[in-house]
């Protein structure tokens, strides 16, 4: 009463010849040569990207010290300006008469 099982059958080997056994291979490592290229590339794309973030960001941090400096140089004009008036306007005052000499 027991009953054996046939052994499972092999699979079928598709009929393929070496010669495109050995395309497919190569277009294998063509694919994935270029995959690595395209990883390679765009990673060096994202690293200049971010070179230019940090100049622009530079450049920003220059431009506002830059207009820091020159409202600093106005004032410092305008302090200086207004000095030179109150001195030229207290030296324009007239002196007293001298006395009439006989």
């Amino acid at each position: 009463m027991t009953s054996q099982t046939p052994p499972p059958a092999a699979p079928d080997k598709p009929s393929s010849s070496p010669c495109c056994s050995r395309l497919t291979t190569k277009v294998g490592w063509i694919v994935a040569a270029t995959m690595t290229l395209l990883v390679a590339l765009l990673a060096a794309r994202v690293a200049i990207f971010n070179t230019q973030v940090n100049l622009l960001q530079q450049e920003i941090e220059l431009a506002r010290l830059d207009t820091q400096s020159l409202k600093q140089q106005l004032e410092a004009e305008r302090i200086l300006n207004a000095r030179q008036l109150v001195n030229s306007t207290s030296q324009e005052k007239p002196q007293p008469a001298a006395p009439a000499k006989p």
